[in-house]
């Protein structure tokens, strides 16, 4: 047996498992590459039609989605909130530029959902304020936020929140 065959097969088994490792990175390269831009679709289309690509958003502003029951668009410009109107991303929900984005909503009842937006320096004080609104009347019934973290031992009866009830002496 010579010894040249052998090393030259043992060359060829090496340089065949690179070529399959390299086939391997490739195939790999162009699958993450598929799987980056191929657009997430469900049996119904997109999974949420209502999750703007945050590219398309403005990072200074906080947006929301506000159904156009009566008076609710109205009440929501009141405090601050001002239709989005951008050409991009209505090119990229197939709308007309230059018209508020809206989305169609319900089956049964067809109406229609606005998009929104609000600094969200302001949208930031609007939940502080709330927050203090919420934790006041928690302070006026007697709950302290504690009273609300549940715990292993904690029973909770009837819509008593408090781990213990309360002892009123007079």
């Amino acid at each position: 047996m010579n010894p040249n065959d052998d090393k030259n097969q043992m060359n060829q088994m090496a340089a065949q498992t690179a070529l399959k490792q390299k086939e391997e990175e490739a195939y790999q390269k162009r699958l993450e590459e598929k799987r980056a831009a191929r657009a997430r679709v469900s049996a119904v289309g997109i999974d949420n039609p209502f999750d703007i690509p945050e590219s398309y958003k403005d990072p200074r502003f906080h947006y929301m989605i506000v159904n156009d029951s009566p008076g609710r668009v109205n009440m929501f410009r009141a405090r601050g909130y001002e239709l989005v109107t951008d050409a991009s991303l209505a090119g990229y929900l197939n709308q007309k530029a230059g018209d508020p984005i809206k989305f169609a909503t319900g089956m049964h009842d067809p109406a229609w959902a606005y998009l929104m937006r609000i600094e969200k320096e302001l949208f930031e004080e609007d939940m502080e304020a709330q927050r203090r609104d919420s934790d006041a009347k928690m302070q006026a019934l007697g709950i302290a936020p504690k009273d609300l973290e549940f715990a292993q031992d904690a029973q909770v009866s009837g819509v008593n929140l408090q781990k213990q009830p309360k002892v009123i002496t007079e």
